[in-house]
């Protein structure tokens, strides 16, 4: 059954119970372009003139005002008694229901004469209720007799976020309905459009592109490709410019500052996205609210009626974050038409939070393989609610040397940025069944981006063919070529290459004995050289030499895949048979350099100390 449906249907009832019961002839018009009553005052309309626009993320989003003009009361000298209740739905979506707090949606009645006298009622909703009702028998809405008046009901939010934007928007509607506590019927609007609901925010990697009054910033979650940081175990500390998200709002008025009214100019009439709680359709702003746009204190309903907790919050969650690996953010965040400034992450979500006093995001895991997370909430101080706006987070990452270990398998930084508060994690349903707990709420919709990966500074190098067996031995060669003469003349230190000493480990694939014979063992610790050579390592400007035998242990045929943990080591194996006899045989080749992530081919976007990955056929 529609709302008009039901409208109608109660109207109906109340007429004749009207008459059943002998009462005298009351009449109320107000305005409607379908009246139940003859004479019409003036068409009932919205404030703003334009359905103020919904984010579909919004458990708490504020529609337009209805404004209703009506005639002074007849058949009673001293008005009439009675209850005015609104009906909500939408059209191309579902409504979660009314999320206006207790009290907080309000019906005003306004004199429009000279004493400009208002009085305020508070409406009742339950939670997931698609109804608002003014006046009860022991507290009526009083409509005056003496005058005529104009009916503004105000404050009244509504979730949203079940809804679906996707093509035509979907619609808000409010309908209203007002009787004499039952006996008779007043009145009844049909429905008319107070919001339409589009999707609020856009997230994506930095484009270098801008959004201006005249641009539209559409967009959606594009993949944001990771910048890739070298984690050396020697060296100075590193501080990188990392990466960008890039954060849009998709309608003028999406992100909003706590008092919308700040940021209004006075003289001028309230933009569609600034409903401002107790404030007369059609009036100019003052900078006060007192005068023609009536404050919502002043009737002692509270200062707090229809304000908001905080401005827009915009959250972004950081995950996967290496041991000893920390985030630096910005305090502030401004451009032309919009200040954000970073709160403070002591406290819950919901809490009242406070401007933090540094933008450092430090995590310490408890072991080489522990990730972290961390999220930093930004609150928009200052909108200007007439442009389509745009930011951008830069994220500086840093590590101290020899600090960081690459996690195996644990992929990049991830930065996950949605509205805020919201729950957590990403995915959580909202409770329909009880009010959101602060105003705004949203969603949690947030989709993940690939913000950083760190790889370790190492060199994988394929050795294609190796054997001891059948009077062949191999022996391998391991240069660190990290020491080099290739600076300019006369320089202090004539490497270019920052290098590292250390011990490779090598993996053998193949069988220990006939061929198809059972794989070697793995090894758990570097082997080459081993731990009971002296040095340990293969140093700077060194190279490392052995047999396969004194490596292995043991027979072994197949290929092997050396692990060496600093940049530019290089390769070389010789084959040999009968080295020390007329008839010997011998052959060499230099190793093959591969990528350590074979999953993806690593490119180095971001430099440390000069040092790029390398990749196959390096």
């Amino acid at each position: 059954m529609s709302v008009r449906t039901t409208i109608f249907g109660l109207a109906s009832a109340a007429i004749f119970a009207s008459m059943a019961y002998g009462q005298t002839a009351i009449t109320l018009n107000c305005g409607t372009s379908q009246t139940v009553l003859a004479s019409n005052p003036g068409l009932a309309s919205i404030s703003p003139t334009n359905p103020i626009e919904l984010r579909a993320e919004g458990t708490t989003e504020l529609v337009s005002d209805v404004v209703i003009p009506c005639n002074a009361a007849t058949g009673t000298t001293t008005g009439i008694q009675g209850n005015v209740t609104s009906y909500l739905q939408t059209t191309g979506g579902n409504l979660f229901g009314v999320t206006s707090r207790a009290g907080e949606a309000t019906l005003a009645i306004i004199d429009p004469t000279a004493a400009h006298t208002t009085a305020y009622y508070s409406g009742v909703s339950a939670p997931n209720s698609t109804t608002i009702s003014w006046g009860t028998p022991t507290a009526p809405v009083l409509f005056p007799s003496t005058y005529n008046f104009v009916i503004q009901i105000s404050n009244v939010r509504v979730n949203v976020s079940n809804s679906n934007p996707t093509g035509q928007p979907p619609v808000v509607t409010e309908g209203v309905f007002a009787g004499a506590l039952g006996i008779a019927a007043l009145f009844q609007i049909a429905p008319l459009n107070v919001g339409v609901i589009r999707d609020g925010i856009s997230v994506s990697g930095a484009t270098g592109s801008s959004c201006n009054g005249a641009t539209v910033c559409t967009g959606t979650l594009t993949a944001l490709a990771p910048v890739t940081y070298l984690v050396c175990q020697t060296g100075s500390s590193q501080t990188q410019s990392g990466f960008s998200i890039v954060v849009s709002e998709l309608f003028a008025g999406a992100f909003k500052s706590q008092n919308v009214s700040q940021n209004i100019p006075q003289g001028v009439l309230f933009p569609a996205s600034a409903n401002i709680p107790g404030a007369e359709a059609g009036s100019l702003y003052n900078g006060s609210l007192n005068g023609p746009a009536d404050r919502v204190a002043a009737s002692g309903l509270g200062s707090a009626v229809g304000t908001a907790n905080s401005g827009t919050r915009i959250k972004f969650a950081f995950a996967n974050i290496p041991n000893n690996v920390s985030l630096t953010v910005p305090l502030t965040i401004s451009t032309q038409t919009l200040f954000l400034t970073l709160q403070s992450q002591s406290a819950a979500e919901t809490a009242a939070l406070s401007p933090a006093t540094s933008g450092a995001l430090t995590i310490s895991g408890a072991s080489a393989t522990t990730t972290g997370t961390a999220t930093a909430i930004y609150e928009v101080g200052i909108a200007n609610l007439t442009y389509i706006k745009q930011f951008t987070l830069g994220v500086t990452v840093g590590f101290a040397a020899n600090t960081v270990a690459v996690p195996q398998q644990a992929g990049p930084i991830t930065i996950t940025t949605s509205y805020s508060p919201s729950p957590n994690p990403v995915g959580t349903a909202v409770p329909t069944s009880t009010l959101p707990p602060t105003i705004p709420y949203f969603v949690n919709n947030g989709s993940p981006f690939n913000g950083a990966t760190f790889t370790a500074c190492q060199t994988t190098l394929l050795f294609p063919f190796i054997t001891n067996e059948a009077g062949f031995e191999t022996g391998i060669a391991i240069a660190n070529t990290a020491q080099d003469n290739l600076a300019a003349p006369g320089s202090k230190n004539p490497s270019v290459a920052s290098g590292s000493p250390g011990a490779c480990t090598i993996f053998f694939y193949g069988s220990t004995g006939a061929e198809g014979g059972p794989q070697p063992a793995t090894p758990t610790a570097p082997n080459f050289p081993a731990a009971s050579k002296s040095p340990a390592a293969i140093a700077v400007g060194t190279t490392h030499a052995d047999t396969l035998t004194d490596v292995i242990g043991g027979t072994f045929q197949g290929y092997a895949i050396a692990v060496c943990p600093f940049l530019y080591a290089r390769g070389f194996a010789f084959i040999e048979y009968g080295l020390a006899t007329t008839s010997g045989v011998v052959e060499g080749y230099t190793a093959d350099i591969i990528s350590a992530n074979r999953l993806s081919s690593i490119t180095g976007q971001s430099t440390v100390s000069n040092n790029f990955p390398e990749s196959s056929g390096q």
